[in-house]
């Protein structure tokens, strides 16, 4: 059975993130514009900037060079896609 909900801090360990600690818990996954506080998304192309800026996604699967344009908890990744 596989659990519905993870803390950030589960997921970066999965993911092979940079460790986050974080008690925030995540149950789903959406797009940058689509997600929600509670959702993960993902960054994979430059051209979506905007999108990364503005989004109010709970945490975000992003490449070193783009965690500081993330509002909510950046999981830097060497792939976010």
């Amino acid at each position: 059975m596989s659990k519905s909900r993870y803390s950030v801090t589960e997921l970066a360990a999965l993911l092979g993130a940079e460790p986050v600690v974080s008690d925030l818990h995540i149950n789903g996954i959406g797009t940058l514009e689509s997600a929600t506080e509670t959702q993960l998304s993902f960054l994979h192309n430059s051209r979506y900037q905007q999108q990364l800026t503005d989004s109010v996604a709970g945490a975000i699967l992003v490449k070193e060079d783009h965690r500081h344009n993330v509002r909510s908890v950046a999981l830097v990744v060497d792939d976010p896609y």
